[in-house]
């Protein structure tokens, strides 16, 4: 599994605006083939700072994602909002079951 953890932080001023476009984002990233539920959050330590995680059941699934149009284009616009540098972090995981 891939993990993709993406975060920004905005303007005070862009905030409403950028949760708007992270749902948006999300709608879209759950329709993609592979997605396992994810959402976003807002950080609570960090004012107007905006997490994502969402789990991918391969790289090629991720790849094949991060070539939809629209998803591309909604990320575009989040980055202007940006107050600081978006961040894209991925991480290769192993889920562990308890039981």
């Amino acid at each position: 599994m891939i993990l993709v953890v993406e975060s920004v932080t905005v303007h005070a001023s862009e905030l409403q605006p950028s949760i708007s476009l992270s749902g948006a984002y999300i709608t879209c990233s759950r329709s993609a083939p592979n997605c396992i539920p994810n959402d976003f959050y807002s950080n609570a330590a960090t004012a107007n700072h905006l997490v994502s995680v969402k789990p991918r059941g391969s790289m090629s699934a991720l790849k094949k994602y991060f070539q939809v149009p629209e998803s591309g284009k909604i990320v575009a616009k989040i980055d202007e909002l940006a107050s600081v540098a978006p961040e894209i972090n991925l991480y290769e995981s192993k889920e562990i079951r308890r039981h």
